[in-house]
């Protein structure tokens, strides 16, 4: 159920700068694979394409937490990339 809400929350974030920036973002690929203490890691994987990769033990255990810090910040790793 978390995954789910955290790609819930990369939609939305990702929704919020299309209206910001007018214009589309391409969605990452989404993984939760990140191991230690890193709770998210974005980046540019091959043709433009980018990834986020979640922390899944972080995000199970402070699930209210991660989906308002951690997934806005990686979103915004994503915008920057893509804007600038």
């Amino acid at each position: 159920m978390s995954e789910q809400q955290a790609i819930a929350q990369t939609r939305y974030y990702l929704s919020l700068a299309k209206q910001a920036f007018k214009q589309d973002f391409l969605f990452p690929v989404v993984s939760f694979d990140l191991g230690g203490k890193t709770a998210g890691y974005f980046k540019r994987v091959s043709s433009g394409r980018c990834e986020i990769n979640y922390n899944r033990q972080l995000l199970n255990l402070h699930t209210r937490d991660f989906l308002q810090r951690t997934v806005p910040h990686e979103v915004a790793h994503l915008v920057a990339y893509q804007v600038y």
